[in-house]
């Protein structure tokens, strides 16, 4: 199952369709505040990243501090969300 759409026919509906939009998301604070607030929202991965060796998880975390690094600007970053949206008719 690679699409929402793809899960949305196997569960037996039908007339899907599903659209994808990109949304800017311009958080206020740094990378290691999002960081911050993402492990503390983010329960469900919270013990995968726990559970990584000590030196992997430093890893993990610099390489997304790094992919974030650039898109701050003053005191946001910018980030973007990616939504999709799917509809379909119940058979």
């Amino acid at each position: 199952m690679d699409t929402l759409g793809a899960a949305m026919r196997e569960a037996g509906l039908r007339n899907v369709s599903e659209q994808e939009c990109r949304l800017p998301w311009d958080f206020r604070g740094s990378g290691k505040r999002m960081w911050e607030m993402w492990y503390d929202i983010a329960a469900p991965y919270r013990p995968i990243v726990d559970d990584l060796h000590a030196r992997t998880r430093a890893e993990l975390i610099e390489g997304v501090r790094k992919e974030w690094d650039p898109r701050q600007t003053g005191p946001f970053l910018h980030l973007g969300v990616r939504v999709v949206v799917g509809v379909g008719e119940k058979a």
